[in-house]
C-alpha cells in the first residue's frame, strides 16, 4: 500500500546523515561519490520504499558495476532534484570569477562556468556571470553592490577570490553562497565543493613511484599564487615523504607570469639538472613545459616525464597536442560534476537549510603517454 506521504531525497539524506547531493548523484546513477557511498544510499532508498519520477526513471545500478568517477554514458544534461516548492523559472542565480582565471575562454574555471551555465539553461534557471577584477578594488565594490540591489536567489563563487572581495560578498548578499575550489573553514554556514588537490596529487605522485618507478622530481608550479596550487603541492610531498624521496621536495618550477598568466622557463643555469619527470599542477603548465622542453630538443618522456592535473587543455591548443600524439599523465575531476553538486546544493539550501559544510568531487588517474616505467 502506497504511504500517503512519497520518499524524498532529502529523507533518505537525513536518514544517512549526509548531503542531498550525494543522494541525488546515486539515484541519478552519476558520478561523483564513491561505489560504498552509492551502494548504501539505493539501499536505503529501497528500504524506505522511494520511488524515481518519471523524469529521472533510469534503473537503479549496482554499486559493484558503476565506478563512481565514470562518466555518464549519455550527452543528456541531467535533470536536477529540485525541491517541489521551489519555482525555477522565477530564480536568478549570479557566478563570481575572478579575472585572473578568465583570461582564456576556455580555461578549466571557465568550463566549470560553461556546464553551470548547460546545466542551468536545461532546468529553466537564469543564470549571470560576474567577472571580479583582480587588480582593481573600486570595480569589485561597485559589482557587488549591484548584487546587493539585484539580491539574487543564490551566488557561486569559481575559485579563489581576494579577501577584500570576500568581505564585500559577506557585507552584501544574504542569500546562499557555494564556493568550488576554494575552502574557508572558519565560514562554517557557507557550502563548498572542493576538487581534492592533496589527496589527488598524493595518489598521483604514489603512482609515478610505484608504478613507474620514478624517484628523482620537480614541481611545477607557483605554490603561494592559489591555495589550490599549494594543496597540490603539499600532496606531492606528503607522497615523496612517505617513499622517502625528501630531495624532490624542494625542487619547484614557477609557471605564473608577473600577470598571472601560465608561463614555465626553464633555467638557463648550466647547473641545473633535469629531474626524471615534472610533476605539474595543472595540465596548461604540463604543457607548456613540453613546448618549452622541445625548444630545447627534450624529448617527452624519451629523456624526461611530465604528467599534468586536471585532465583539461585549453581548446585552442587541442590540435597542436593531437598532431604530437600526445596524451598527458594527469588526474581527472568532472567539471561536470562539479557543476552539477554545486547547483543541487543551491537549490536546496533556498528551501531547507540542511546543507554539507563541504563536498569532495572524487577523482582518477588518467594514464597518458608523457611518461614512461624506468
Amino acid at each position: 500500500m502506497r504511504s500517503k506521504k512519497s520518499v524524498t531525497l532529502h529523507d533518505i539524506a537525513q536518514a544517512l546523515k549526509i548531503s542531498v547531493s550525494s543522494v541525488s548523484l546515486a539515484i541519478g546513477n552519476q558520478p561523483g561519490i564513491s561505489a560504498e557511498l552509492r551502494a548504501q544510499i539505493i539501499a536505503k532508498a529501497q528500504e524506505l520504499g522511494y520511488r524515481k519520477s518519471k523524469r529521472s526513471a533510469a534503473p537503479w545500478t549496482n554499486a559493484s558495476t558503476n565506478q563512481a568517477n565514470q562518466e555518464p554514458t549519455s550527452e543528456v544534461r541531467p535533470v536536477l532534484t529540485t525541491p517541489p516548492e521551489l519555482n525555477v523559472n522565477e530564480l536568478r542565480l549570479d557566478v563570481l570569477i575572478d579575472n585572473i582565471f578568465t583570461q582564456e575562454l576556455s580555461s578549466f574555471y571557465m568550463e566549470i562556468f560553461r556546464q553551470i551555465s548547460q546545466l542551468s539553461l536545461a532546468n529553466n534557471i537564469s543564470v549571470f556571470i560576474q567577472v571580479l577584477d583582480h587588480h582593481n578594488a573600486e570595480h569589485n565594490e561597485q559589482l557587488l553592490r549591484h548584487l546587493h540591489s539585484v539580491q539574487p536567489q543564490g551566488v557561486i563563487v569559481i575559485g579563489q577570490i581576494k579577501e577584500h572581495d570576500l568581505y564585500l560578498l559577506k557585507s552584501n548578499l544574504l542569500c546562499p553562497v557555494v564556493f568550488i575550489d576554494y575552502y574557508l573553514e572558519s565560514e562554517k554556514h557557507y557550502h563548498f565543493v572542493q576538487i581534492d588537490s592533496f589527496s589527488g596529487m598524493h595518489r598521483l605522485v604514489k603512482n609515478l613511484i610505484e608504478e613507474y618507478h620514478y624517484t628523482d622530481m620537480c614541481f611545477v608550479g607557483s605554490i603561494n599564487n592559489t591555495v589550490s596550487i599549494l594543496d597540490r603541492y603539499l600532496g606531492y610531498v606528503k607522497a615523496l615523504q612517505e617513499h622517502g624521496l625528501t630531495e624532490s621536495c624542494q625542487r619547484i618550477l614557477p609557471d605564473r607570469s608577473s600577470d598571472d598568466r601560465i608561463q614555465v622557463v626553464l633555467p638557463q643555469d648550466p647547473s641545473f639538472k633535469l629531474p626524471q619527470v615534472f610533476v605539474c599542477n595543472c595540465d596548461q603548465t604540463a604543457l607548456a613545459l613540453i613546448k618549452a622542453l622541445q625548444q630545447r630538443g627534450i624529448k617527452v618522456p624519451e629523456q624526461v616525464g611530465v604528467c599534468g592535473f586536471d585532465n583539461f587543455i585549453d581548446r585552442s591548443d587541442e590540435s597542436m597536442v593531437q598532431s604530437l600524439g600526445l596524451k598527458i599523465h594527469t588526474f581527472d575531476h568532472s567539471t561536470k560534476q562539479l557543476a552539477y553538486v554545486a547547483l543541487e546544493s543551491l537549490l536546496h539550501q533556498l528551501t531547507t537549510n540542511y546543507a554539507p559544510h563541504l563536498s569532495y568531487i572524487e577523482g582518477h588517474i588518467v594514464p597518458g603517454n608523457t611518461v614512461k616505467v624506468l
